[in-house]
């Protein structure tokens, strides 16, 4: 109740955001990031800018689309389930376009079993980021398939040290060390 025994545990969030180079592979890659979830917009967003990565919104795959026919990006993050049209059939339309053949397309979804993993593949996809997000997971991923077209140096915010003007607190239960890392430190 005092603090002393909580005071006595507290540490730091983990020391940098994205610990290999990845992040350097996509510095200066533009991404369309397809979710309807405005908190899952809102962290990957964030996540990706601290890479070094410009992000584009689309909350569905018909906006997505649209976007794809007026706008050059480097590859699509796209979500699974979304209302209007979902990312298997965003990624078959995609696929389907010569123009956007090539296109990488990353799934980013909850639905992590190994059919929805299949699905997301069968549709075109060429790869799979689970959420909620690993940051590291997440660049690992990016750089394995996105090529910017416009390379840039990383950020500083990418591999700053993060030091919070608190300590963590420490709650039973919670691994909040692990929750703010996902978070990219915010």
């Amino acid at each position: 109740v005092c603090g002393r025994e909580v005071a006595d545990k507290q540490h730091g969030a983990a020391s940098s955001l994205f610990h290999s180079g990845h992040a350097a592979l996509i510095a200066g890659a533009r991404l369309l990031l397809v979710e309807d979830n405005e908190i899952n917009r809102l962290v990957a967003k964030e996540l990706l800018e601290k890479a070094g990565v410009a992000v584009t919104v689309a909350e569905n795959g018909e906006e997505a689309l649209a976007l794809l026919r007026e706008e050059k990006f480097d590859g699509v993050l796209m979500d699974m389930q979304m209302p209007v049209m979902d990312g298997v059939v965003t990624t078959r339309e995609i696929r389907n376009n010569p123009q956007l053949a090539g296109l990488p397309v990353i799934a980013i979804t909850a639905n992590v079993m190994s059919g929805d993993r299949e699905q997301c593949l069968a549709a075109g996809m060429n790869d799979h980021i689970a959420k909620p997000f690993d940051p590291e997971q997440m660049v690992e991923v990016l750089a394995r398939w996105i090529v910017p077209a416009r390379p840039q140096a990383p950020t500083a915010a990418a591999n700053r040290e993060s030091t919070p003007d608190e300590a963590l607190p420490v709650l039973p239960g919670a691994q909040v060390d692990e929750a703010v890392r996902r978070l990219g430190g915010s």
